[in-house]
C-alpha cells in the first residue's frame, strides 16, 4: 500500500477515535457520562412550556320590532311597533377564559358592520367568559333590551352587533367579533300610514 494512502487512513482512524471520545466521554470509562447526551441515551429532555392559548370571541344576535313585525312607525302605534327587540350571546370558541369585554349593538344600512353605522348602545359585560369545555362554547348572555326608534332616519336597516370593538382582547381570529340579523327592519317616515 502507498505511504500516502496509509496516512490517510491513519488519520481517518484519529479523527474517529475523537469524535468517539467527544460523542460518548472518555474512551477507557465505558460508562456514559452523566448529564452527556450518547448515541444510547440521546439528547438530554428539555421540557418546552407551551404558549398560553388566546380565546376567540364571537357574536350572536337576534332582533326584531316587538311582537315579531319588522315594520316600525315612529308615531303610529296602531300600525305597528315604535320599537324593536334585542338579545344574544358572547360565545368563547379557544380554551382560554376572557375576563370581560365590550359589545357594540348597530344599525346597518347593508348588514355589513362599518365606521359609518348608527351606533345604538355600548354593552359592558364585566362576567368572566369561561373557555371552550372541548363540547360547548364558552358564553355570557346579553341583556335582552328594547330600543326605541325616535330620531332614527326611516330606511331599511340590520339589527348588528360587534364584540371587542377596540381589539383590546389578543384573539387567535380577530375577523369574526361582528353578527348581523338576517332579516332588515323598516323605520317608516313620521305620519306614514
Amino acid at each position: 500500500m502507498n505511504m500516502k494512502y496509509k496516512k490517510i487512513i491513519v488519520a481517518a482512524f484519529i479523527i474517529m477515535g475523537l469524535l468517539i471520545f467527544l460523542i460518548t466521554g472518555y474512551a477507557e470509562d465505558p460508562r456514559p457520562n452523566p448529564g452527556m447526551p450518547t448515541p444510547s441515551t440521546g439528547l438530554p429532555k428539555i421540557k418546552v412550556p407551551s404558549l398560553p392559548e388566546k380565546p376567540d370571541l364571537l357574536i350572536r344576535i337576534s332582533g326584531s320590532g316587538l311582537g315579531g313585525a319588522n315594520d316600525l312607525y315612529p308615531d303610529n302605534p296602531g300600525m305597528g311597533p315604535s320599537a324593536f327587540r334585542v338579545s344574544g350571546q358572547v360565545l368563547n370558541a379557544k380554551r382560554a377564559a376572557v375576563r370581560g369585554c365590550e359589545v357594540n349593538i348597530l344599525l346597518s344600512a347593508d348588514r355589513k358592520v362599518s365606521p359609518d353605522d348608527r351606533l345604538l348602545d355600548r354593552i359592558l359585560i364585566t362576567e368572566t367568559i369561561p373557555p371552550f369545555d372541548g363540547a360547548r362554547f364558552g358564553s355570557a348572555t346579553l341583556p335582552r333590551k328594547d330600543y326605541g326608534i325616535a330620531g332614527i332616519p326611516a330606511g331599511t336597516y340590520f339589527i348588528c352587533a360587534k364584540v371587542d370593538t377596540a381589539n383590546r382582547i389578543p384573539e387567535t381570529n380577530e375577523n369574526n367579533n361582528e353578527d348581523c340579523v338576517p332579516e332588515a327592519i323598516r323605520i317608516h317616515p313620521a305620519g306614514s300610514k
